[in-house]
C-alpha cells in the first residue's frame, strides 16, 4: 500500500530502446530464464503507470527503463 503522495520508483528492460540491449536479452539473458516476455516499451509503461498514478515520469536509456510516480 502506498500512502497519498507517496513515491513509487524503479528500473528495468525495456523492449525496443536499444538494439544492443535487444540483442543481449534475446540471445543471453532469455534463455537463462533471467528474463521472460512479454516485455514492455516505453510507450505502454508510460500508459500502465499513467492508470494508476496523479504523476507519472518514464525516462529510458540504452534499454533501461527508469520510472518515478507519485500516488495522489
Amino acid at each position: 500500500m502506498l500512502k497519498r503522495g507517496g513515491t513509487f520508483c524503479g528500473c528495468f528492460y525495456i523492449r525496443g530502446g536499444c538494439k544492443r540491449t535487444d540483442w543481449f536479452i534475446r540471445h543471453l539473458y532469455q534463455p537463462k530464464g533471467f528474463f521472460t516476455p512479454p516485455y514492455e516499451t516505453e510507450t505502454s509503461l508510460r500508459q500502465r503507470l499513467s492508470a494508476l498514478y496523479s504523476t507519472v515520469n518514464v525516462t529510458s536509456v540504452e534499454g533501461i527503463g527508469c520510472f518515478r510516480c507519485v500516488k495522489g
